[in-house]
């Protein structure tokens, strides 16, 4: 029981808010269930009615079948109202709980041990895991809680009509747990390799779409072509030794149904020869014995659901997603996030002129590795512009992370601070002190979709005339050249734009917050001297109070615009 119970209480807490579903389900079931009895009790009294056993008219004949057809009717309409409940609401569900662990996962540390998942398995498991819970609690347990039902009304209602006949049905129901038992433990491991190996076809060929440049380039689809085939003939194997257990454990129960039944039909005929029951309540019997197998076997039948579920919470555990609800304005609260970095949850409001202060600062990514920085200590001062300079791997780009608060050192402190002009206390960074900072990463950062929505990131409310100011300080005049203008599309990875175009837009974008500490890493990589010597005047001017802090790998133009230099080794 103690390992049932935290599945249960994960079940519990994905079922926020449909949980009252899950119970209306649950209740047009039973009803369903009681309709059809109902149904086979007016079958069998029509029927002894019309074979004399019991006096009647014509009259009474015809009311009986008007009850039937009504019978058949209502329980037509409730099918119905139960295949829209279904689909409707498992597809709200997966969409809200996509929704809400997508915004966790955009939140997660850049380390620790959900950073060892690659994005392709992660997207794996949000939508094939997710989809796979949502069935099971939308669907497939009501339908569970309504086969037990239907079992035990069905057995209840043919013991009263004939406790002997009610035993037949019960034969089969030590083969059926038998054959549960044979199966359940290698059906679990199977699935669970059948899901990791699903997860590594998608990673294979989500890597191969993002790079397929390079591997065109390399001269290496066979290769690419190979390692796909053979992940996915592993995935063929381990699907079909499900097929092979399926296969052996519905043999066994379909055995079982097929004794019980000529058991329970043999006795029945033979009863009804000697006249100890009627034409009626045999035919009762055959719709009430279908009725109880029925359950048994989709019981049998709903082990794979409980083990596909199992796995699919323990895939979701194991990357740690929380399933706290959260509001529809806010789907992630920034407390969870800044607590989960150790800040204060507050947000900060962006000074309108700070500095850095970064003071014997020690990071490794690893226990087990060295130090990225080692007791480094700077102060970049308000309306200060510095170029960091350093060989590959010296650490730059995560001293950036350090910088943002996405990351935390070991030892040492990173705070913001106000000119001394204020009295402004120092403030450590973290996520509540992003709307401080404008960064501009290395590389083509665009997203799908139009120039306008890449813009809009950054700042939702901004106006023609605020991008077009973004756009021309970024050197980036040239969007109003392109015949869709600001409406130009994005494709992935910035398809349709020159890199250089694709950088300018982004450095655009970023430009666009009012935070006063522009981040820019190997913002010029893609950019001639000329232009990048352009857009540093341009920045200059129009953010003569803000801190500038420049990622480079070497001196290049932009150095004489800089106040200070600082090597990193």
């Amino acid at each position: 029981m103690k390992r049932i119970l935290p599945y249960i209480s994960y079940l519990w807490r994905f079922a926020a808010g449909y949980r009252r579903t899950t119970a209306l389900r649950t209740l047009l079931g039973i009803v369903r269930v009681s309709v059809m009895l109902a149904f086979v009790w007016l079958s069998k009294t029509a029927i002894d009615c019309a074979t004399g056993r019991i006096p009647s008219s014509t009259a009474t004949l015809i009311l009986w079948f008007a009850l039937m057809a009504l019978c058949m009717l209502t329980d037509l309409l409730l099918a119905q109202w139960v295949r829209y409940i279904e689909s409707r609401s498992t597809m709200l569900l997966t969409n809200g709980v996509n929704r809400r662990l997508f915004s966790v996962l955009m939140m997660l540390p850049l380390t620790g041990s959900q950073s060892q998942f690659h994005s392709g398995d992660m997207l794996n498991r949000l939508t094939l895991d997710v989809r796979t819970l949502a069935t099971f609690i939308l669907s497939q347990l009501p339908s569970m809680v309504v086969m037990l039902f239907q079992l035990l009304a069905s057995f209840a209602f043919l013991a009263w009509l004939n406790p002997y006949l009610a035993l037949a049905p019960l034969l089969i129901m030590p083969l059926c747990v038998l054959g549960a038992k044979l199966y359940f433990r290698r059906q679990r491991a199977i699935t669970a390799e059948i899901r990791t190996n699903e997860s590594a076809v998608h990673v294979a060929i989500q890597e191969g779409l993002r790079h397929r440049l390079l591997l065109q380039s390399l001269e290496c689809l066979g290769e690419i072509d190979r390692r796909l085939s053979l992940l996915m003939q592993s995935l063929d194997n381990s699907n079909r030794t499900q097929a092979r257990l399926s296969s052996l454990s519905g043999a066994i129960t379909r055995f079982g149904f097929v004794a019980g039944f000529l058991t329970a039909f043999g006795w029945g005929i033979f009863s009804l020869k000697a006249g100890v029951i009627t034409f009626g309540t045999m035919t009762a019997f055959l719709q009430l014995v279908n009725r109880i197998q029925n359950p048994i076997a989709n019981l049998a039948g709903y082990i794979p659901s409980f083990i596909s579920t199992s796995v699919a919470i323990d895939r979701l555990r194991e990357i740690d997603l929380p399933l706290a609800p959260s509001s529809a304005s806010n789907p992630l609260p920034v407390e969870r996030a800044t607590l989960a970095a150790g800040h204060s949850s507050a947000p900060h409001s962006p000074l309108p002129s700070a500095g850095v202060r970064v003071a014997d600062l020690t990071f490794s990514y690893t226990p087990s590795t060295p130090p990225i920085l080692s007791h480094f200590s700077h102060d970049f001062t308000p309306g200060s512009r510095t170029m960091i300079v350093g060989a590959t791997g010296a650490g730059k780009t995560t001293l950036i992370k350090l910088l943002l608060g996405l990351l935390r050192p070991q030892s040492g402190t990173v705070e913001l601070y106000a000119p001394a002009s204020t009295s402004t206390a120092p403030i450590p960074v973290g996520p509540a002190t992003l709307s401080n900072f404008v960064y501009v990463p290395q590389g083509n950062s665009l997203l799908h979709g139009t120039i306008r929505d890449n813009l809009l990131l950054a700042y939702p409310a901004a106006t023609p005339d605020e991008m077009a100011a973004a756009l021309h300080t970024a050197v980036a005049d040239f969007v109003f050249t392109l015949p869709q203008g600001l409406d130009t599309p994005c494709h992935e990875a910035g398809a349709g734009l020159s890199e250089g175009q694709a950088q300018r837009i982004a450095i655009a974008r970023a430009l666009l917050r009012p935070g006063s500490i522009l981040l820019l890493d190997e913002f010029n990589s893609a950019l001639d001297p000329s232009t990048a010597s352009t857009l540093m005047e341009r920045i200059a001017a129009h953010h003569p109070t803000s801190t500038l802090i420049i990622i480079a790998h070497h001196r290049t133009a932009i150095a004489p615009h800089c106040t200070s230099i600082l090597t990193i080794a």
